[in-house]
């Protein structure tokens, strides 16, 4: 078995390869990219061959994370993966099954949205595009239920983690590369808008089209970075990954991303907040998340004030560049001369319709809400189509899209199902939180990650135009949900070689 998983790896590589080069020759100018596909084809090959079909969870995961999942590299490696699973289906003639032991209230959820999901074409009024957009929620959701089944279990899930901590440096070095005015050939919406200033060929967005979408990817980043820097003895294991955090706030300043500052400080407040609760479980780890979170909050503002000296830094900081602090640390500390009354930015005046990123953005969020309370379509407008009505609304500037998870999935799902997303994401973050409580003692960090990436994604969702097909919050969901599915009623099982068995959780052990 293990000589046959080996040729099947080196005939997967090789396919992969190849598609890489034949790629390579008909696009050259996206070159960086296929070099960036080439280097992961080959690392996913070398550090994640454990058997066939983790190997294609690897090679899935990396493309549908550096694309919109809607790719041929994705599509290739995913019918390979699911003739791979169901072959050792029929092979072993056994299949998890969902017993009374496991929490189905997650599995019950996401039937049921998947069957509103497909309902929903019959209210919807363009059905086009109801289908249009129900087939980019089956890619999302099959990206999903991939991530659900690959890390149901403590060592798979520290292969996931291992995996997405190089694919982030990797994807640094892209935004870093960016920031020094390389081009890597892939579109943004500075070129396809025609935007030519100078300072926005440094602005990194990498394989994320536009700033804010990289700044997510970023936040997401520097959330987990730091979790995992709380539960690390090594003093060069925490110096690495401190080098990773320095490099993502440098990347996060040229995105000019506030929302994405906003979601830096929720991150360190959170860990804060959580290390309090914990010293009543455990002292010494309860400190070190303070002491971590307050060390980590006056590094990151002193990159922070020491990036925004340089003046060609001033668009890069927006309205932050006229602030008090900024501006004093420039006068007293540095000596740079300020004018006495330095020019103000006028208060911005909030109006439904105006002009403005955040006019737009609560014209859009009045808009949903007029949709579905105001004209009484309580059970939504059906799939893709609240931008349809919002079109017909013409008072965003053009603007389409929802710019929110939550409220997009209000106006296309209506009222019911919203609330039961809510509750349901509710619960995920409250089991979460017990299982972080139940763990503290184990020196392991992913139960605080995943609460607190759980925790600030409420946020973030508020960042992209759109979730669909913005893979990085269906990969993290996905681990999510599957954590909390499978500690619930404290089960965990744990898949090597074949061979099944129960792990029982440090509270069961303690008993």
């Amino acid at each position: 078995m293990k000589e046959t998983n080996i040729q099947m790896n080196k005939m997967i590589l090789l396919i992969n390869i190849i598609i890489i080069i034949i790629s390579m020759i008909s696009t050259p100018d996206l070159i960086i990219v296929y070099l960036f596909y080439l280097i992961f084809a080959i690392l996913i090959y070398k550090y994640f061959t454990f058997n066939t079909k983790r190997y294609l969870y690897f090679t899935t995961l990396f493309y549908a994370s550096v694309t919109s999942g809607n790719s041929k590299f994705v599509f290739l490696f995913y019918f390979l993966y699911i003739i791979v699973y169901l072959y050792n289906l029929y092979k072993h003639k056994s299949r998890r099954s969902f017993n009374k032991g496991y929490s189905k209230r997650y599995l019950i959820f996401f039937i049921i949205f998947v069957v509103y999901l497909f309902m929903s074409i019959f209210i919807a009024e363009d059905k086009y595009l109801a289908v249009k957009t129900l087939y980019r929620y089956v890619i999302m959701i099959a990206l999903f239920a991939l991530m659900f089944m690959e890390n149901n279990s403590k060592d798979k899930l520290k292969e996931t983690m291992r995996f997405f901590l190089i694919l982030y440096a990797g994807i640094l070095f892209l935004g870093t590369l960016e920031i020094f005015n390389v081009n890597i050939g892939l579109e943004n919406i500075y070129i396809n808008s025609g935007i030519t200033y100078e300072y926005t060929k440094r602005i990194p967005v990498t394989f994320f089209y536009n700033p804010n979408n990289y700044a997510v990817v970023l936040n997401l980043g520097i959330a987990m970075l730091f979790t995992h820097s709380l539960h690390l003895k090594k003093i060069k294991e925490k110096f690495f990954i401190y080098i990773l955090i320095s490099i993502s706030i440098v990347n996060l300043i040229f995105t000019r991303s506030r929302l994405g500052w906003l979601t830096v400080f929720l991150t360190l407040l959170i860990v804060f907040i959580g290390g309090l609760i914990l010293t009543f479980k455990n002292k010494n780890i309860g400190k070190t998340y303070m002491i971590s979170s307050v060390v980590t909050t006056i590094w990151i503002l002193f990159i922070f004030v020491a990036l925004s000296l340089p003046n060609f830094m001033y668009p890069y900081y927006g309205k932050f560049a006229d602030s008090l602090i900024i501006n004093n640390v420039k006068k007293e500390i540095f000596k740079v001369p300020i004018n006495d009354t330095p020019e103000t930015v006028p208060p911005i005046k909030l109006e439904y319709g105006g002009e403005g990123s955040e006019n737009e953005r609560i014209t859009l969020i009045l808009n949903v809400l007029e949709g579905v309370i105001g004209e009484k379509r309580y059970l939504g407008f059906g799939v893709g189509n609240i931008g349809k009505y919002v079109e017909g609304k013409g008072n965003t500037n053009g603007l389409v899209n929802i710019h929110s998870s939550w409220f997009e999935y209000l106006g296309d799902f209506g009222i019911g199902m919203f609330i039961y997303l809510i509750l349901m994401y509710c619960m995920m973050l409250w089991d979460t939180f017990i299982i972080t409580l139940k763990t503290v003692n184990d020196d392991w960090f992913i139960p605080t990650m995943l609460l607190v990436v759980g925790i600030i994604m409420v946020v973030l969702a508020f960042s992209p135009s759109t979730i669909l097909m913005f893979t990085p919050f269906w990969t993290i969901l996905g681990i999510c949900f599957s954590f909390v599915y499978n500690w619930k009623n404290e089960e965990f099982i744990v898949l090597r070689e074949g061979m099944n068995f129960i792990e029982k959780n440090t509270n069961d052990c303690s008993k």
